[in-house]
């Protein structure tokens, strides 16, 4: 896949000129922690091209694999709106993010309805009135898009709980239909927080961080499991064949795997028959790679998108390692996968690394903070905080990321197959 901007920008580690598509996406989750839809935002810190960016982003392919073909939203500002709307390429999964602000202004405010009429899915965001305020025309414009949008955002950051309460009261009141979703979520105990207040949907830091400490760290069996399994293949000692013998026991495991290498993403040149040839093909550090990502991706009580996010740090790791030595390169993917293993196992990332022994570069990386492996897993979250690096946007990082959110995608659907 080759991302493609209108604007050629120098990425900061090579200093060659590349073309980079700089976006990223957010989910926002429902209550039960299924997807509702993605927040695709432009990465700042490039040269002032958002505009540009954002409509050619509408015509790429590479928008297909961001949004996996699922309601998104594209954060859409006042220069997009105004001098863009008629070549905008919209459509029923894909919809524009506006501020309610810029959102009630006479241009803006008919180019939206106007695609809310034709069925575009349109999200507002901070549509909040305090109470006293007089039905200006403003306000009722705000109130007449409210009733056509799919979506509705508050930033939590900005309102105190009564007014978080009031607001929520006052657009399910306007439109009944119509997700509610908290965004801005900085951890879990906001997001308890505004379970309780009655949002729809959330959106924010949160979903990453690690489990809150308890007293006493227990696992549900099937995470158990996972750790033994991530445990015994991590094991230096073992082979292709000793890691055959030990995923052999789990059939649904093994077809998966096969199955996943075997398609047509990867365009193998003959088929792969057993974990052994595999392991020869591809080398076992490789394999092991493969087990960690199918094993996790195949847990169904931890929250999907922190499944995919987990692969996609770990494929946007191994890219952004490819320089490095070969060792470093293929801990790389390890340390990208495992930097999620305490959110989604519910337990503290010292004990997951108590259960599941790992290099010391691995753990230096993810307990510490410290090495080679550390820098790159800074510059993953760096890019999902939209985190932009001094001197100009981060082709490679741009890029990468963009290659691993289609790589995740296509791994989490083989891993959530089931065996025929």
């Amino acid at each position: 896949m080759s991302p493609a901007n209108p604007s050629a920008q120098t990425d900061n580690q090579s200093g060659i000129e590349v073309e980079v598509l700089p976006f990223v996406r957010m989910p926002i989750l429902d209550r039960d922690a299924q997807l509702v839809a993605y927040e695709i935002c432009h990465q700042a810190g490039g040269d002032g091209s958002r505009t540009q960016a954002t409509v050619q982003l509408l015509g790429d392919p590479c928008l297909k694999f961001l949004t996996g073909n699922k309601l998104s939203f594209l954060v859409a500002d006042a220069e997009l709106l105004r001098g863009n709307a008629d070549g905008l390429r919209f459509d029923e999964r894909v919809g524009p993010r506006v501020d309610a602000e810029l959102a009630v202004c006479d241009e803006v405010f008919a180019v939206l309805r106007g695609w809310a009429g034709r069925g575009v899915p349109v999200m507002i965001d901070n549509p909040v009135w305090p109470e006293e305020v007089p039905p200006g025309e403003a306000t009722q414009r705000l109130r007449e898009l409210v009733q056509m949008v799919r979506c509705v955002g508050i930033d939590v950051r900005r309102h105190d709980e009564s007014t978080l309460l009031f607001a929520v009261a006052s657009l399910r009141a306007v439109r009944a239909g119509a997700t509610i979703a908290a965004t801005c979520v900085q951890d879990r105990r906001a997001h308890r927080a505004c379970m309780d207040i009655g949002f729809d949907a959330f959106e924010g830091p949160y979903l990453l961080q690690p489990a809150p400490p308890r007293v006493v760290d227990t696992l549900k069996p099937n995470r158990v499991n996972v750790l033994r399994l991530l445990s015994a293949v991590q094991n230096p000692d073992n082979g292709p064949v000793e890691i055959e013998e030990l995923i052999r026991n789990d059939a649904v495991l093994s077809y998966k795997l096969l199955n996943c290498v075997n398609s047509a993403y990867f365009s193998l040149p003959r088929e792969l028959k057993s974990l052994q040839q595999a392991a020869i093909y591809f080398g076992v550090a490789r394999l092991r790679n493969w087990v960690y990502a199918m094993a996790l991706g195949d847990l169904d009580d931890a929250p999907p998108e922190v499944l995919k996010q987990a692969l996609l740090r770990a494929r946007m790791a191994e890219i952004l390692a490819r320089r490095m030595p070969t060792e470093q390169r293929e801990m790389a993917f390890t340390v990208g996968l495992f930097s999620l293993l305490d959110a989604i196992m519910g337990v503290s990332m010292q004990q997951v690394l108590t259960d599941v022994p790992v290099a010391d570069l691995v753990r230096n990386a993810l307990v510490a903070g410290t090495g080679p492996l550390a820098a790159v897993l800074q510059r993953i979250r760096a890019w999902e905080r939209l985190d932009a690096r001094a001197g100009g946007a981060d082709a490679e990082a741009a890029e990468a990321y963009l290659g691993a959110v289609e790589w995740a995608e296509h791994v989490y659907s083989f891993a959530q197959r089931n065996a025929a």
